[in-house]
């Protein structure tokens, strides 16, 4: 199953976040990138906020230079809200993720950005198989609702 994931990041780190989104499209997934993603004229804290809604996986490009941007902390703010899978992408040693994302398991990109970046991948493709399986029971037990419906209701 494809995901939806928004990539939120400082313009400063605009090439990490470039690197997820083509290695994610790459294996199926939509990647959200404003930079790319967003049409001239739109309304940016509009077609933000829809995107961030309508992802399945919230990922932050984690840096000094997104730690002070205002428009990170409120991309986390509202994934947060929204009860997203948030994952931090720590691209600078030493630098915990603060806030809302500060309890959260983060990826350390600062090494080696690409092994990074296929542990995301690998970790949207786990929460996509476990979306997967959650709505296949789901179904199932819709499924077993209705036949039992259908008996009981030609008795």
């Amino acid at each position: 199953m494809p995901a939806k994931i928004f990539i939120s990041y400082s313009t400063v780190d605009l090439a990490a976040a470039t690197r997820a989104k083509r290695v994610l499209e790459a294996a199926g997934h939509t990647a959200y990138v404003a930079e790319y993603n967003a049409r001239g004229g739109v309304r940016l804290t509009e077609d933000i906020k829809k995107n961030i809604e309508a992802s399945d996986i919230f990922v932050v490009i984690w840096s000094s230079s997104a730690k002070s941007s205002d428009w990170v902390a409120q991309e986390i703010g509202i994934a947060e809200s929204l009860k997203k899978i948030i994952v931090p992408i720590v691209l600078e040693p030493n630098l915990k993720p603060t806030g809302f994302i500060s309890d959260r398991k983060y990826v350390s990109a600062f090494a080696d950005l690409e092994k990074a970046i296929s542990e995301l991948r690998s970790i949207v493709d786990d929460e996509m198989k476990k979306k997967e399986e959650e709505t296949g029971k789901a179904i199932v037990a819709i499924g077993a609702i209705g036949l039992l419906i259908a008996a009981l209701s030609s008795k």
